[in-house]
């Protein structure tokens, strides 16, 4: 079943900043109004769409073969899926930060991560039950994720 349109306005900015010969940073900001166009739910927020989000990231290239990367992710309160009519509580606004450290050796490629480095418990989906008051289903986003991965170029 489709929704009633919808019309979504914003802005975004984003600078980016060469902080010495090695090193950059980069920011960003959105800010989206995402609302019903028409129909019974004419001028409430659209669920699922955060109006403010965005990011900061941190890139050094220590040498030729040796890089680091930091983000920070920002994404603002929304609303559940199935609220259209905006009454239900929001899904809560989050942060979270991963960094990485990326090489080079020969032919070899290697990466090592670390995603959700605080181990922030947060969920970015739910959708709000239409039979029972106040009651959710929230699917987490994943807790803290090491990963590493090795590849080599033919």
């Amino acid at each position: 079943e489709n929704l009633y349109p919808t019309r979504r306005q914003g802005t975004t900015m984003s600078i980016e900043k060469q902080m010495t010969e090695t090193s950059r940073i980069t920011a960003n900001y959105s800010y989206t109004r995402a609302v019903f166009r028409s129909g019974s739910f004419s001028g409430n927020e659209v669920p699922l769409v955060a109006r403010d989000t965005g990011a900061l990231s941190y890139l050094w290239t220590m040498n030729p073969k040796l890089t680091f990367a930091a983000d920070a992710r920002y994404i603002g309160k929304k609303r559940f899926d199935n609220d259209q009519s905006n009454t239900f509580q929001r899904i809560p606004a989050y942060t979270m930060v991963d960094i990485k450290i990326m090489g080079k050796i020969d032919t070899w490629r290697w990466q090592a991560s670390v995603n959700n480095v605080f181990n922030k418990q947060a969920f970015d989906y739910g959708i709000r039950s239409t039979s029972s008051p106040n009651i959710y289903n929230a699917y987490p986003l994943p807790e803290r994720i090491f990963s590493m991965s090795l590849g080599k170029d033919f």
